[in-house]
């Protein structure tokens, strides 16, 4: 579980090494992974880094598997997750537009 919340924060960093097409065969494939983790940790920490990869790779090629994943975080029993994915709403407003939203 350490480890993959570990994986989480920092995999998407990679996006602006690998570039659009490297990170989208290489790195989506794990974002994708580690955003239907079980653990909240982990969801919260790749929707933390989100704003790394939008650049890279663009919002239309993850936003079919962020609302699922922001959906089940808020849903989480825990009120820390609760409050962390309230935290990180207005930030990922600005990021993903308001045709997301």
């Amino acid at each position: 579980m350490h480890v993959r919340a570990a994986l989480a924060s920092v995999v998407l960093d990679l996006t602006p090494v690998l570039g659009k097409d490297g990170s989208i065969n290489s790195l989506l494939p794990i974002f994708l992974q580690l955003l239907r983790d079980p653990t909240p940790d982990v969801r919260l920490n790749v929707i933390s880094q989100l704003k790394t990869a939008n650049a890279v790779v663009g919002v239309e090629t993850i936003s079919q598997s962020l609302l699922p994943a922001i959906e089940e975080l808020a849903a989480d029993k825990q009120w820390r997750v609760k409050l962390a994915v309230i935290e990180y709403v207005p930030g990922l407003a600005t990021q993903l537009g308001q045709a997301f939203f």
